[in-house]
């Protein structure tokens, strides 16, 4: 089905709205949207009411109210509705709707000669309103039709017991009595004609992936290929990246600049409904990174062990909640911590005394895990060399001079490659469910395409540069400290002035008797 200019236009417009007015917008898309005031087949007690949110977000109705005109039913709300979602109340118990459970459970019955209901949000403002005062503007008691709401009034539901918790159906024609003995009689006849009654366009659904964690710069695929529309309609997407910008495409690379926490909402439209779908992304600052370890040291293992831990970032890093290991069903992971803090270009030493963590000499691995348990940096070694430490240079990691805290050192005599391989930001493609039914992904750069978010390469061994290792040409250079830099000008400042005295100062006139 093709969109037209208009209606994207329309809907670009109401999505401006959502993103500028979200509250005001969102409290406003409540509407009532279906009444059975006749009860059901089983029941004339069987009454309910549907509330439906036209919005993109989910919308918290505790304290809100419905009431009616002559004060009964008066019923108090409380809940949420979710995005484009529906809410369905129930007269006394859960059995007015057979196999769809009740949000909420009201008492007081609705007139069959009519009433006049008002939706009112927590401050006591009029969100919707159903003026039936004299008589119900559609439905029926006798065939049990209920009253759905369309776009520019109200109908009768084209079939008894109407469509409690789903997209109201096209509407139909008052059923007859004797309609109804025939369907009870069934037939080939009637079942052709309620085939061409029953005409039902289905609402899209919206799939904007599992939740993602990046880093601020990192380009991140987002896919909303993976929505559906079950009529087979041409959908229009779009995104609400959570902070201002949206985006009319299905699936792209987009990069944050500023870390946080992000609910990305995908909203999807087939020309008559639309659908929505909210994700959560987490975006870090700062750049997290195992440093150096020492696996086989000079003496007892279980207490000259560590792992060093790098903030390569520019500002101070919360690692509270961060994970060390070993190998998958080794030693119990390390959790940092609450508070735990790393200062910009700064080094933390965890021991093996603290952490627990028993590094293998044959073989084992190092990794670093985010707080949800995705994989986020692992190093696999073999051959421990005694009193070497595992150290990080451009690409990897070979043996080296151990120094724990400070900047790495390598020996000048050191030539032989080493046994180390090296992942980046390796990870688990699912970890479970941590935020609803979405599963965790992390995202690594760059992307070479955008058909999804676990397209996650394999890990590959790194080949060591014999330069680096044999020099320091390759290996970051770390900045002294300021205080050592203070210090470094006073004394040469001093020694500048001792020089400069001792040239100046007139020799003394030797006495002559």
């Amino acid at each position: 089905m093709a969109i037209s200019m208009n209606k994207k236009l329309l809907v670009t417009a109401v999505f401006v709205a959502v993103l500028f007015f979200p509250p005001l917008f969102a409290s406003a898309s409540i509407v009532i949207n279906e009444i059975a005031w006749m009860g059901t087949e089983i029941s004339a007690n069987d009454e309910w009411i549907e509330l439906h949110n036209l919005s993109s977000s989910s919308v918290d109705i505790t304290g809100w109210v419905i009431e009616a005109e002559d004060g009964s039913p008066l019923i108090n709300l409380s809940g949420n509705i979710p995005a484009m979602g529906y809410f369905l109340l129930e007269r006394t118990d859960d059995n007015s709707v057979i196999g769809i459970d009740a949000n909420q459970i009201y008492a007081g019955a609705l007139e069959n000669g009519g009433e006049s209901l008002i939706l009112k949000d927590s401050q006591g403002i009029e969100i919707d309103s159903v003026s039936c005062t004299d008589e119900w503007l559609a439905g029926d008691n006798s065939s049990k039709q209920t009253m759905e709401r369309k776009e520019d009034g109200w109908q009768n539901s084209a079939s008894p017991g109407g469509t409690p918790g789903v997209v109201n159906s096209e509407g139909g024609e008052i059923i007859s009595e004797e309609e109804n003995e025939e369907d009870e009689e069934g037939g080939e006849e009637k079942e052709e004609n309620k085939e061409d009654v029953v005409m039902t366009d289905n609402a899209p659904v919206a799939d904007a992936g599992n939740n993602i964690i990046g880093f601020v710069g990192q380009e991140i695929v987002f896919d909303g290929s993976n929505s559906s529309d079950k009529d087979g309609d041409e959908l229009a997407y779009f995104w609400n990246m959570g902070n201002g910008d949206l985006v009319e495409e299905v699936a792209f690379d987009y990069s944050f600049s500023y870390s946080g926490t992000y609910l990305v909402t995908l909203m999807v439209y087939d020309g008559h409904h639309y659908s929505s779908d909210t994700i959560t992304v987490k975006i870090n600052s700062y750049k997290i990174t195992i440093n150096e370890f020492i696996p086989n040291p000079e003496g007892p293992d279980s207490e000259l062990e560590w792992i060093e831990i790098y903030n390569g970032g520019n500002s101070v890093a919360d690692i509270s909640g961060w994970q060390l290991d070993d190998e998958e069903g080794g030693s119990k992971a390390f959790v940092f911590p609450e508070n735990t803090l790393i200062g910009p270009g700064s080094y933390i030493v965890f021991d093996r005394k603290v952490t627990k963590i028993a590094l293998n000499n044959d073989q084992d691995k190092v990794r670093l895990l985010l707080p949800e348990g995705v994989v986020f940096e692992e190093i696999s070694y073999s051959d421990a060399k005694e009193k070497m430490s595992c150290s990080r240079v451009e690409g990897g990691f070979v043996w080296s001079v151990p120094t724990p805290g400070t900047s790495n050192v390598f020996l000048q005599e050191q030539k032989e490659d080493k046994d180390v391989v090296f992942q980046s930001n390796a990870r688990k493609s699912v970890v479970g469910s941590v935020i609803g039914a979405k599963d965790w992904s992390f995202q690594d750069v760059p992307k070479e395409s955008v058909s999804g978010y676990i397209a996650i390469e394999e890990n590959k061994e790194v080949e060591k540069d014999t330069a680096a290792v044999g020099s320091f040409g390759n290996i970051e250079e770390k900045k002294p400290s300021s205080i050592s830099t203070i210090i470094l000008i006073i004394f040469s400042i001093t020694a500048l002035g001792l020089i400069v005295l001792r040239l100046f100062k007139k020799p003394e006139r030797e006495s002559f008797p």
